[in-house]
């Protein structure tokens, strides 16, 4: 039965002694733990249905992710080349860009002033 399982038992008892070890030298954080996991267990039975549709949500994410791997991987590669380039034409830009969004800001204002005035002869 127990056959070639000598270093995997031994490893077993090795860990479950250092385990042992570490929770003895944190004996109060240990009986904290042991005092709320029941509490923790608690709560998480009570959510099990939002744990499961997490876990469904989370993996069909990930495997659309997976599933987009390669463009992915191309976007990534890509924005260093693309954000420096914006960045070139925002600099480019910078002496009319924001008059010119400053004007059409005012534009929009005088335009929805004027829309939500009543006109004469409308009522």
């Amino acid at each position: 039965m127990f056959g070639d399982t000598g270093r995997d038992l031994q490893r077993l008892l090795d860990g479950g002694s250092a385990f042992i070890e570490e929770a003895n030298a944190h004996t109060d954080e240990t009986i904290a733990l042991l005092d709320n996991s029941l509490t923790v267990l608690r709560t998480q039975r009570g959510q099990k249905e939002n744990i499961r549709k997490f876990a469904k949500d989370l993996n069909t994410v990930t495997s659309a992710l997976r599933r987009q791997d390669g463009n992915l991987r191309t976007v990534l590669g890509d924005t260093p080349g693309a954000a420096k380039a914006v960045q070139g034409l925002l600099e480019d830009l910078e002496p009319t860009l924001p008059v010119l969004l400053g004007d059409l800001i005012t534009t929009d204002q005088i335009l929805l002033s004027e829309t939500a005035r009543p006109r004469a002869g409308c009522w």
